[in-house]
């Protein structure tokens, strides 16, 4: 893994950030649907004719829907909360113009007139750093 900084445009920031941003929402969805059909086969399961023949204490029931359905929940709401944070960071790499951006290894920090900023470094994937530190394209001039 390289150890060196490299500086990064703000609109590549802005792009990463949209895009990691859309990722952990979509794996946001995942929970949500894995929660949700919890949730429905618990309700079916109470409305059963069959759930009169099983004796279940109010406390098991309990225990199961906050296990069953609180754990994907709590996965999801942490999932969207990664996912505002990354929104954040994509308008503030718009919006100020007197951050400067460094790629080190798979961070991106700001750094505001060389102070850096601890609350705007976020990490990427692998793929997006190949994306950021690719030579552009060459064109023949003619």
């Amino acid at each position: 893994m390289e150890s060196d900084s490299r500086e990064v445009p703000a609109a590549a920031v802005a792009s990463t950030a949209r895009a990691m941003a859309d990722l952990w929402t979509l794996i946001a969805i995942v929970p949500a649907i894995v929660g949700g059909l919890f949730a429905l086969t618990m309700i079916a399961a109470q409305f059963s004719p069959h759930h009169l023949e099983h004796k279940h204490t109010v406390a098991g029931v309990i225990f199961a829907s906050a296990v069953v359905v609180g754990l994907p929940g709590s996965l999801v709401i942490g999932f969207l909360a990664r996912a505002r944070r990354y929104a954040r960071l994509a308008k503030v790499a718009t919006i100020e113009s007197s951050l400067t951006w460094h790629l080190a290894g798979k961070l991106i920090a700001a750094t505001r007139a060389g102070a850096p900023r601890p609350d705007l470094t976020f990490s990427i994937t692998q793929g997006q750093r190949r994306s950021l530190t690719a030579v552009p394209r060459a064109t023949l001039v003619k």
